[in-house]
């Protein structure tokens, strides 16, 4: 099973978000943007244009893109997600994975996350 402290992440996402201009806190989700663009390695943080799902229950940042996306298809079909969910989260039980505090999975391309939930999904 993964070990995860949650509870600090939540912090420092909360402080980062605070910080970072181009987190619009005055909206109810980090950025809410019609930007056109595909391309989630510069600009704003910004909702996935297809994998923003409204009825979605984790929220995942991975570089710029926002996705909101059901867990249990994640775990379904990956023991690492599997383990990570099964975590009891210290702190509030919104502390990670929502629309305010995002998981961000640094080092992973946008383009593989499209490629999963395209298959997940099959969009």
């Amino acid at each position: 099973m993964i070990a995860l402290d949650l509870s600090l992440c939540s912090l420092s996402c909360l402080r980062e978000m605070d910080e970072d201009p181009t987190v619009d806190l005055s909206q109810d989700r980090p950025v809410r943007s019609s930007e056109g663009s595909a391309d989630y390695t510069t600009g704003h943080i910004r909702h996935h244009h297809q994998f923003h799902i409204p009825t979605g229950d984790i929220v995942i940042q991975v570089e710029k893109a926002i996705f909101k996306v059901h867990s249990h298809f994640l775990t379904v079909q990956s023991p690492v997600f599997a383990d990570m969910f099964a975590v009891p989260r210290e702190g509030p039980s919104n502390a990670d994975g929502t629309d305010f505090c995002p998981i961000i999975l640094a080092g992973d391309p946008v383009k593989g996350w499209e490629l999963l939930l395209s298959a997940i999904y099959r969009r």
